[in-house]
């Protein structure tokens, strides 16, 4: 499996390079044009790769135009926000994250440390359950949950949502907020406050938080914060061509 694995992605390296037929790739790399062929099939089943003319060359697929393109707008968000979580950070002296959603998770693309020995503990690129955090519980808030992917939704304190049904209560009480919180819902000793970061076309890209140790702030202390966090938000909306929205008190 490993070595199917590296000569796949070998095949898709010389592709890079401009189509090639079977016979040269096969070649190039000592393999036999049979073993050849079973890879790129594999690759192309999967849209890595396609074939064309006649007779066929190979060349590299969509799939991997739609993935390098993920990765360029999560790259842009990081760098549009980055001024914006440095002020909030500043302004606040609390952990700020940025985050967006894959599936039924959240990663964490950036953060700004608190100025207190007692903080938040958290890692860029980490990933936790959507349905019990403040920035997944914003993201899926702003998403169609038709759309909503399946969720494991156990138990981690006495306050984490374990159904679909609470999560729709939560997503109808964030859009008329226009932000979102994790009272306790991930770990017993941490609360944080989110809101949503909207690109072209008014869809949610991603979201930001603000988090503390509850033995610091009441989560009216942080309630505080919300001002400077959907101004925040609002400027990375802003700078990514999308536009804020605006609390949806008739949400249903």
């Amino acid at each position: 499996m490993t070595q199917s694995l590296d000569r796949a992605l070998l095949l898709l390296a010389e592709l890079g390079d401009g189509p090639k037929r079977l016979g040269p790739l096969a070649d190039k790399f000592g393999i036999h044009k049979s073993t050849a062929l079973r890879l790129l099939q594999t690759l192309e089943k999967h849209g890595f790769v396609q074939r064309r003319g006649d007779p066929p060359e190979f060349t590299l697929g969509l799939r991997l135009v739609e993935l390098s393109q993920t990765l360029l707008e999560e790259l842009d968000i990081r760098q549009v926000a980055r001024a914006q979580l440095m002020r909030l950070g500043a302004e606040t002296g609390e952990t700020i994250h940025l985050a967006l959603r894959d599936g039924a998770q959240v990663v964490y693309l950036d953060k700004v440390e608190s100025i207190h020995p007692v903080r938040m503990y958290s890692q860029v690129g980490a990933r936790a359950d959507a349905y019990c955090t403040g920035v997944g519980k914003v993201l899926l808030a702003y998403t169609d949950p038709a759309s909503w992917p399946q969720m494991d939704m156990r138990r981690f304190t006495d306050n984490t949502i374990t159904s679909r049904e609470e999560m729709l209560q939560a997503a109808k009480e964030i859009r008329q907020e226009g932000w979102g919180w994790d009272e306790r819902e991930h770990e017993d000793s941490i609360r944080c406050i989110a809101a949503p970061v909207f690109g072209p076309g008014g869809a949610v890209a991603a979201a930001v938080s603000i988090s503390v140790p509850t033995s610091r702030l009441s989560a009216e202390q942080l309630a505080r914060h919300v001002p400077l966090l959907l101004d925040a938000t609002r400027e990375i909306s802003r700078a990514l061509g999308g536009r804020s929205v605006e609390p949806d008190r008739d949400a249903v």
